[in-house]
């Protein structure tokens, strides 16, 4: 006759401009940068009411992964903008092709947006190479 019932509120700007919440279910996916959560207790009967031992909650962002095939690269770098930014800066995989003794890359500006990549050779000098890529991150900002 009594109940509990998890709520959430979300917003991309503060915790004070959130003013609605939504019932959430055991696993949901809420958008937002700043959340608030409440817990609403129900009782059908005035002589029972809830009690709560313990309330938590986990968030768990989602995993994500973006790739590319056969990209070939300018011999003065080229930048890798993701389709959808991640939430922190991702790990980056890099699988080169057709590299001579004494070539190399170099990722610079690594961020949540994307990547830059330059290959060079043994002289240290820019060249083009392909070149598949993955990332492997969590979250997304949209």
């Amino acid at each position: 006759q009594a109940g509990a019932e998890i709520q959430v509120g979300a917003s991309d700007s503060s915790l004070a401009s959130i003013t609605s919440f939504q019932k959430i279910a055991q696993q949901s996916t809420i958008k937002g940068r700043f959340f608030k959560f409440k817990c609403k207790l129900t009782s059908d009967d005035n002589k029972v009411r809830s009690k709560i031992h313990s309330l938590s909650f986990t968030v768990n962002m989602e995993k994500r992964t973006e790739s590319g095939q056969d990209v070939v690269s300018d011999a003065s770098g080229t930048t890798i903008t993701f389709v959808n930014a991640f939430y922190a800066t991702p790990s980056i995989g890099i699988s080169a092709q057709g590299l001579q003794t004494g070539d190399y890359y170099q990722i610079t500006s690594k961020s949540k947006t994307g990547f830059t990549i330059r290959f060079y050779n043994s002289s240290n000098t820019g060249i083009s190479r392909t070149f598949d890529y993955q990332v492997f991150g969590y979250g997304l900002k949209s």
